[in-house]
């Protein structure tokens, strides 16, 4: 979903549907395999930065992701997962995309670093931009979320507000139920 929103999938994909985003639209991918192992972070950055017509301040993009400005001498392979999350975020966050893809972004990290960079998505959307989060992980994405819709049989599901997520789901429809009820807290159960 990530990437046809974005524009990355392959030319002989099937797509059907539209999307329309009034603005740029920034990418947080799941991978850190989207930065360039032949460049340092401070580089990407400047890279990004250019392509928004913005200034690169990569001091400052790298402190608002809580990382020192040392990161910018590094390459790639030097960073932690959590590290390498954080530099994506800030260069996905250069030139305030209207709407901002995150898919997957806290898949095996740690719980500071996922609650960091849900924290940054929030803080983009309280300032007017969009968040669209793709995750499996419903019980990280709740307390950050407006609205959430599943996917079920390949198809987006109608949105429900974030707050219908309480006690036995009773007000979700019926794939959003299914999934709240699997949850650990739940008691793994789909009735």
């Amino acid at each position: 979903m990530a990437h046809a929103v974005v524009g990355a999938l392959p030319g002989n994909a099937r797509v059907a549907g539209r999307i329309a985003v009034a603005g740029r639209t920034g990418f947080l991918p799941q991978q850190s395999g989207w930065l360039d192992p032949t460049a340092t972070v401070g580089a990407q950055i400047a890279w990004a930065a250019r392509r928004a017509g913005r200034p690169a301040g990569t001091e400052g993009r790298l402190a608002a992701m809580d990382l020192g400005p040392e990161v910018a001498r590094l390459y790639p392979h030097q960073l932690s997962g959590g590290m390498a999350r954080r530099v994506l975020m800030a260069m996905a966050l250069i030139g305030g995309p209207a709407l901002l893809v995150a898919d997957e972004p806290t898949v095996g990290l740690d719980p500071a670093s996922a609650a960091r960079l849900l924290g940054a998505m929030r803080d983009h959307a309280g300032r007017g931009g969009a968040v669209l989060l793709i995750t499996h992980d419903l019980g990280a994405a709740l307390p950050v979320a407006d609205r959430v819709a599943m996917i079920e049989d390949g198809r987006l599901t109608p949105p429900c507000a974030a707050a219908a997520f309480a006690g036995c789901g009773a007000d979700l429809p019926p794939a959003a139920r299914r999934q709240w009820r699997a949850l650990p807290q739940n008691a793994f159960s789909d009735a």
